[in-house]
């Protein structure tokens, strides 16, 4: 009877272990292989055979040739199941990828009771190689006057510049003070100094914007990669240190005084311009030795310009006059809006891109003659050189009694803006 009672024991035993297992859920991975792009994340995901019916984890084993937290990084080291959900996911990030070759492998740790490994135990993850990035910036100089876009172009080691980011990517900026500190300026739209380049773009930018800076005491701030936390990925390129002088916006009270005539900035090549097109050179109003204008404050707080008593070609464009910001007019061909007031612009004459506040003229003769008096308002845009010289350009008025073979339908910066620098008295 005894031996039966054993039998019987062990059968059904037996038979409840058969059971179990034919009714055990399976855990397995959705697919054996796995590529992780350059710069995008994968997700890994663990299936259940049918919706868990509580909450439980799984641990997992990373290894492989790829070093975990260095070449890539993990979302987490388990797979966390819900009740009442079929699937998990665990997020790899790509990070100094830079190698080719390397693979992730990937298997599970301890599984719970009521649960069996799939087909799909472990699987490979093949990790693409990040390309090097060549980072160079567009300019290796500029003025910050009111706002500032700092740009640099970016060149893959292997497609060159066709090179376009797959994803946004952060880019850190290390900014350095020449001289004194780094106070003079704040970032725009961003919290942190860093160049952000958009997906489907080879190009990074970071605006900046100008604090008060009084007149005199700019500061030149050195921005640059940085290569710290930027990583090894990041490669300087022909121009890895743009130098940005700030400046601030440019005030009539610091240009308050008396400026003298200097000259046209290039004057005989303008003057070799208008004899191609059959104008007469001497017609250019270049003619202004002595020829002075006064920036003054008024008791209202408002600024006037003031010819003075001199005469020159200038005098038949200037009059006494209000003087006050207002937003560019007429710039030149690929400019770049600095704010309200301000614009960088590639000037033809010296091949500089500068930097410009525009002010309006409450009147001044548009017709630029000394036979016709057409009053109105004018445009003009003023900056001061490195050499402390108050420069000109005008850039509004009538059809004038020079060059007249080149005046067209709109009016021509780089032919009528008869750049000129004024010397403070």
């Amino acid at each position: 009877m005894k031996k039966v009672f054993l039998l019987v024991a062990t059968l059904t035993a037996l038979l409840f272990t058969a059971c179990t297992n034919e009714n055990s859920t399976e855990l397995s991975f959705s697919k054996t292989n796995y590529v992780m792009l350059a710069d995008a994340p994968v997700d890994i995901e663990l299936k259940a055979s049918e919706a868990v019916t509580a909450d439980f984890t799984i641990p997992v084993n990373f290894g492989g040739t790829a070093i975990i937290n260095d070449e890539y990084t993990v979302s987490a080291t388990q797979f966390e199941f819900k009740s009442g959900s079929s699937s998990a996911k665990i997020t790899l990030t790509p990070k100094n990828n830079l190698s080719s070759g390397k693979e992730i492998s990937i298997n599970l740790g301890a599984i719970p009771g009521g649960y069996k490994l799939g087909p799909t135990s472990s699987i490979i993850v093949s990790i693409d190689k990040k390309e090097l990035i060549i980072c160079s910036f567009s300019t290796d100089k500029a003025d910050l006057l009111d706002e500032y876009t700092l740009t640099a172009n970016l060149s893959g080691e292997v497609s060159g510049a066709n090179f376009s980011a797959i994803t946004d990517m952060i880019i850190p900026i290390e900014v350095r003070a020449q001289k004194s500190t780094t106070n003079g300026f704040e970032i725009v739209e961003s919290k942190d100094s860093a160049l952000i380049v958009k997906a489907g773009t080879n190009k990074g930018t970071l605006k900046i914007k100008s604090k008060d800076v009084a007149f005199g005491e700019s500061e030149t701030l050195l921005f640059s990669i940085n290569s710290k936390t930027a990583g090894a990925r990041f490669i300087p390129g022909n121009i890895p240190t743009i130098a940005i002088a700030v400046k601030g916006v440019l005030k009539l009270s610091q240009l308050a005084g008396v400026w003298e005539f200097k000259n046209i900035i290039e004057l005989e090549k303008i003057q070799l311009w208008a004899e191609e097109m059959e104008d007469d050179p001497e017609l250019i109003p270049s003619h202004n030795a002595g020829f002075t204008m006064e920036i003054k404050k008024n008791d209202d707080e408002t600024y006037s310009l003031v010819p003075g008593g001199t005469k020159g070609d200038f005098s038949n464009f200037f009059v006494e006059s209000k003087i006050s910001y207002t937003k560019p007019k007429n710039q030149i061909n690929k400019s770049v809006s600095l704010g309200e007031f301000c614009s960088e612009e590639p000037f033809m004459w010296t091949a500089e891109t500068i930097q410009l506040t525009y002010f309006e003229l409450e009147q001044a003769n548009r017709a630029f003659s000394p036979s016709k008096t057409t009053l109105g308002k004018s445009v003009i845009a003023l900056r001061i050189d490195e050499s402390g010289n108050l420069e000109l350009h005008f850039r509004d008025y009538d059809q004038p009694p020079f060059m007249k073979n080149w005046w067209g339908s709109l009016f021509d910066s780089d032919m009528f803006g008869m750049a000129s620098k004024f010397q403070k008295k």
